[in-house]
């Protein structure tokens, strides 16, 4: 019965709308008809962002990207997108303050991809083609070079190397930190004479960077993981036992979930000073999160619908959503689930017909 009162309405709206999403939302009636809900969900977002306007996109409206990064300093997106005939992946760098943009093709198929904290340099996981599954090789492309750079050394999968503006590439391998310099081939390990409390079951590792260049890791396993700041050559322990091996960041200072099951916050740390709590957020079931202030942040669940969490009060935005993050001018940056780069801030409206469509996808996406 709810199928069929979305047709109806799907039908309806055809004769409401103007050519460019009328065929989108025939598609979607005749998806539904085959009891298709997932392919008329899609075609239905498409119909929706037909009618977005022009500001809201990042690139190309009919540009497909699977990978969004944005650098720590807020001010540089990595787009990959996927081309066909003949296939091959395509970088983005756009810098947000001047609207500039970088394009270079990679040479070789890719897994992910990280920017550093100011944009000078992108680093892409490559897809293996052996049986090494526990060893991960990278390729980094400069922008100041417009180069790729080929890493003579493997990595441990189990670790999230992060890499500076500098061309080091930080990374662990047994339990300590290592630098890889990408521009002179050199390597130095370990980097720290301090290292990291190495648990007993096997463990894993992730390196972020702030805003201002400051490296962090994270380290652990099995729901205990403690934070680092790694500035200056030092390891200094900034958390409490962190429950998951995610980082946001609020500013320059960094944020964990904390506690065990149905005792979870969120908390943000002083950067520099060992346990000092600057903030304590309760804990939403979020799949990601881009937090602005401890008052304004934007989410996703499992749905995948934009959420802004803004005084207290969540507000159910007309937006689908599967990566998230902030840029300058607390603008969000975000891939739908159709590709599509989008950017949008707090005040972003949508007109009644886009809205209206909205509201019949997301009848779509509840009934399934």
């Amino acid at each position: 019965m709810r199928f069929k009162r979305i047709l109806f309405f799907l039908i309806i709206t055809v004769f409401a709308c103007s050519p460019d999403h009328e065929e989108w939302i025939i598609k979607a009636n005749q998806a539904l008809k085959l009891e298709n809900s997932e392919q008329a969900l899609q075609y239905m977002q498409k119909a929706y962002e037909s009618t977005l306007e022009n500001n809201l996109f990042m690139t190309d409206r009919d540009q497909v990207n699977y990978l969004v990064r944005v650098s720590a300093n807020k001010n540089w997106v990595l787009l990959v997108n996927l081309e066909n005939n003949p296939r091959k992946n395509i970088l983005q760098i756009i810098e947000l303050k001047n609207k500039d943009t970088w394009e270079a093709e990679i040479p070789v198929n890719i897994r992910d991809g990280i920017i550093s904290p100011d944009g000078v340099f992108a680093m892409f996981k490559k897809s293996r083609t052996d049986s090494l599954e526990d060893l991960c090789n990278y390729i980094v492309w400069s922008r100041e070079s417009d180069e790729f750079h080929k890493i003579e050394l493997d990595f441990d999968c189990s670790h999230a190397p992060a890499i500076s503006d500098e061309g080091f590439i930080y990374y662990m391998k047994n339990g300590k930190i290592g630098w890889f310099d990408v521009l002179k081939k050199e390597n130095v390990y370990p980097a720290y004479e301090e290292q990291p409390i190495r648990p007993t079951s096997p463990a894993f590792g992730s390196f972020y960077f702030s805003a201002n260049k400051v490296p962090f890791l994270i380290y652990g396993a099995m729901g205990k993981y403690k934070l680092y700041n790694l500035d200056k050559k030092r390891l200094k322990a900034l958390s409490h036992a962190a429950s998951t091996s995610r980082v946001y960041f609020m500013g320059n200072n960094p944020g964990v979930i904390i506690g065990g099951a149905g005792q979870r916050k969120f908390v943000f740390y002083d950067a520099n000073i060992p346990k000092k709590i600057l903030h304590t957020l309760p804990v939403r079931k979020w799949q990601d999160a881009a937090f602005i202030s401890k008052e304004m942040y934007y989410f996703i669940e499992n749905d995948k619908r934009l959420k802004l969490l803004k005084k207290n009060k969540v507000i159910d935005l007309p937006f689908w959503a599967e990566q998230i993050d902030t840029g300058l001018n607390n603008e969000l940056i975000f891939i739908s689930p159709i590709g599509t780069a989008l950017s949008i801030n707090e005040n972003t409206k949508v007109e009644e017909l886009s809205d209206k469509i909205f509201q019949l996808g997301w009848d779509l996406e509840t009934s399934k």
